[in-house]
């Protein structure tokens, strides 16, 4: 009896071991687990953070093309102001020359002028010369009477 019951002990002994390796092996199925999800969970926040990265990328981009944008806009806005600059330095140009033109109409005006006075003086000096002529005649051919 004592045998069987001492036999009985080392069953449960050995009962007792299995069970309590099965609990260990229970918790390290746990802590695998746990593990494998803290794992999932680092995964899945890597992932985060690189769309994160990406989306930071992508950002840097619109603004940098922004930028490239508002550039060409000021460009834009430069070119216009030089063409505008530019029709005006024409209508300057235009206009200087139009004055120059009247400037030079109005000395040929002048000169006219003077020229035309200048025929009048001889052309009265002329007249003058006749009458003297004239007059001259006249004294002859009274003192021949």
């Amino acid at each position: 009896f004592q045998d069987e019951h001492y036999k009985d002990v080392q069953l449960q002994e050995e009962l007792y071991k299995d069970v309590q390796l099965q609990d260990e092996h229970y918790k390290d199925v746990q802590l695998q687990d746990e593990h494998y999800k803290d794992v999932q969970l680092q995964d899945e926040h890597y992932k985060d953070v690189q769309l994160q990265d990406e989306y930071y990328k992508d950002v840097q981009l619109q603004d940098e093309y922004y930028k490239d944008v508002q550039l060409q806009e000021e460009h834009y806005k430069d070119m216009q102001l030089q063409e505008e600059l530019y029709k005006e330095v024409q209508l300057q140009e235009k206009h200087y020359k139009d004055v120059q033109r009247q400037e030079k109409h109005y000395k040929d005006m002048q000169l006219q002028e003077e020229h035309y006075k200048d025929v009048q003086l001889q052309e009265e000096h002329y007249k003058d010369m006749q009458f003297q002529e004239e007059h001259y005649k006249d004294v002859q051919l009274q003192e021949e009477l």
